[in-house]
């Protein structure tokens, strides 16, 4: 678990308890993600796992198969 949502810079739908529904546009906090490959979001209670680029180009170079990453945010 990883708390690296930007909820302030993100377009989120929220439950009338404050609780997250939905993510339309995701921003990270990239500080909040030095050296994490994989990680989910506290903030969550579906169970979304993320990976970052370095993690898809290593998965990939290792000849693995399996994986379909969807581009959630933009890196730079």
């Amino acid at each position: 678990m990883v708390d690296a949502l930007d909820e302030g810079a993100s377009e989120l739908r929220r439950f009338s308890s404050g609780r997250i529904m939905i993510v339309d546009r995701w921003t990270f906090r990239p500080e909040s993600l030095q050296g994490v490959a994989a990680f989910k979001l506290p903030q969550l209670r579906r169970a979304f796992t993320f990976v970052t680029d370095a993690f898809v180009e290593r998965f990939r170079r290792c000849g693995l198969a399996g994986l379909a990453p969807k581009p959630v945010w933009e890196t730079g």
